[in-house]
């Protein structure tokens, strides 16, 4: 299976020479785009090409937290009775972590 684009990815739009420039990717630290995985369809308006690249963005940057925390489910559901209660503490904490970096992505 091939891996995805490394994270972290970013998203801008703007208006450049009277035409569209709107991408969602990985960017070098100079600013330029090294690759771009979204563009902005001519069809679509500003601000829901904004919301999906918004959506995009924090979906693939906690994409690795998220696994985790699922993972941490479903190997809580398989837990011995008498250590389910960590497992599940143990996922439960893996959440909280994943939504907190979900939520501070805003």
């Amino acid at each position: 299976m091939v891996e995805h684009t490394a994270t972290p990815w970013e998203w801008d739009w703007k208006l450049k020479e009277n035409s569209l420039e709107a991408e969602c990717g990985i960017r070098h630290f100079d600013g330029n785009v090294a690759y771009s995985v979204a563009r902005c369809p001519k069809c679509q308006s500003e601000q829901q090409w904004k919301a999906d690249a918004a959506f995009i963005t924090k979906a693939c940057n906690n994409f690795d937290e998220m696994l985790e925390a699922l993972k941490a489910i479903d190997k809580a559901d398989d837990a011995p009775a008498g250590k389910r209660l960590a497992a599940y503490e143990k996922a439960a904490l893996l959440c909280r972590h994943a939504l907190a970096m979900i939520e501070a992505e805003n």
